[in-house]
């Protein structure tokens, strides 16, 4: 299969589309092409994206720098997320250890 990144063209101006690489790739939706973009990002590819859905190679340090900005964010975001749900988890794994010793003769 063709690399995500030898079809993107350079410079946040000429983003291509989520559609476009799709149907170039002949992936079946967004989410695989989300995949395959991961997969690559994770191979040491520095593939940006744009808030309008496209992907390119940054032509600039201003571009690579906005993209490292919005991946982090991201990131962040998800970190933020997870939070409630290990103090939950954690409440959760709690109230288990008790019940099991309350069980217990």
């Amino acid at each position: 299969m063709t690399r995500v990144y030898d079809l993107l063209p350079e410079g946040k101006e000429n983003a291509i589309s989520t559609q476009a690489l799709i149907d170039l790739l002949g992936c079946g939706n967004a989410r695989e092409l989300t995949k395959y973009v991961a997969q690559e990002r994770m191979e040491g590819y520095p593939i940006c994206s744009s808030t309008s859905g496209g992907y390119y190679k940054a032509s600039t340090i201003l571009e690579l720098r906005e993209c490292e900005r919005s991946l982090q964010s991201r990131a962040m975001g998800i970190l933020v997320a997870l939070k409630p749900i290990r103090r939950k988890l954690k409440e959760m794994e709690g109230q288990q250890e008790l019940e099991i010793t309350k069980e217990r003769p």
